[in-house]
Formats: C-alpha cells, sequence, structure tokens
C-alpha cells in the first residue's frame, strides 16, 4: 500500500498546476462573458486577459484589476475605471 502512495502522490501533486491553472482559465472565461453580457464587472481579477481590440465603451470596470492585461486598441471610452487606475500600472 505505502508502495501504491509513493507512486500515486508524486503525480498527483505534478498535475495540480494543471487543474489550477484550468480552473483559473474557465472562471477568466466566466468573468468576460459576464463583462460582454452585462456591460460591467465590479472587482473582477482581468489581470493577463488578453482584451486586445474590445469594445468596452461605457462599461463599468470599478475595482477591477486590470494588471498585466493586454489593453491594446481597447475602447474604454465612458467606461468606468474608477479605483482601477491603480491596477493600470
Amino acid at each position: 500500500m505505502i508502495s501504491f502512495l509513493r507512486l500515486v502522490i508524486p503525480g498527483a501533486i505534478a498535475l495540480t498546476p494543471s487543474l489550477v491553472s484550468q480552473g483559473n482559465n474557465f472562471l477568466r472565461q466566466q468573468t468576460i462573458q459576464q463583462l460582454q453580457e452585462t456591460r460591467k464587472c465590479l472587482g473582477c481579477h482581468l489581470s493577463g486577459v488578453n482584451l486586445s481590440g474590445a469594445n468596452l465603451q461605457g462599461v463599468n470596470l470599478e475595482s477591477t484589476d486590470l494588471q498585466g492585461a493586454n489593453l491594446k486598441n481597447v475602447n474604454l471610452q465612458y467606461a468606468n475605471l474608477e479605483w482601477s487606475e491603480s491596477l493600470l500600472m
């Protein structure tokens, strides 16, 4: 039994980062979908997300973490970025 656990535990530990990463990607996709549908995303974690070319005109992104997000050619006209500006660095 112990030898079985010695084989299983390292494999489970090796898979954990991959599963966590997939979970994070799923949550980010849900967040982006919410943003598209509701035009608001209060306090969302969009760090590192590729939003290039997105039309975010008039969306409410209050307190949203956009650190490291790709905002190239994003339309943020009239968007609410209150409390988000410090996270844009």
